[in-house]
């Protein structure tokens, strides 16, 4: 099979409710943002419990089955590790 065939599988059987795993995740590694929009004052707060890049092996570590990694965030640029979060997630997955 191919990895898009199996991709196309997965979404399908999540569709019907038969798929007993995740097969993607979306990620919000951080709530940290530089933006000072006038209708968000998100960026007043700071960021608290974020995950660590051990906890985030730990669950990529987990996460064999995982197929479709979105990352997002207030603005995950900001994170330092940001490619390592990333590398640690093609390593395992």
């Amino acid at each position: 099979y191919s990895k898009v065939g199996l991709l196309g599988l997965d979404v399908l059987q999540s569709n019907l409710g038969t798929l007993k795993r995740p097969y993607k995740y979306f990620l919000v590694v951080t709530k940290n943002c530089n933006s000072r929009c006038k209708f968000c004052k998100i960026w007043q707060e700071q960021p608290k419990n974020e995950l660590t890049i051990e906890e985030y092996e730990k669950l990529a570590k987990h996460s064999k089955f995982l197929k479709w990694l979105n990352i997002s965030g207030w603005e995950p640029t900001l994170r330092e590790d940001l490619f390592d979060i990333i590398r640690v997630f093609v390593k395992h997955c």
